[in-house]
């Protein structure tokens, strides 16, 4: 269960504001997602082959 808390008082998450931050640069989104496209497949390939063991 997910609870926001603030000073101990109970916070309503449809109206919390968070405070803003820089975009993340393209370059540095770029590598983020060909890291997780990397690991995705790595992972995907790794069931594969357990189920093949299985």
């Amino acid at each position: 269960m997910f609870s926001d808390e603030k000073n101990g008082s109970y916070v309503d998450p449809l109206k919390h504001k968070s405070p803003s931050e820089k975009p993340v640069k393209t370059k540095e989104m770029d590598q983020f997602i060909a890291k997780t496209i990397l690991l995705s497949n790595r992972m995907l390939a790794e069931q594969q082959l357990a189920s093949l063991q299985n």
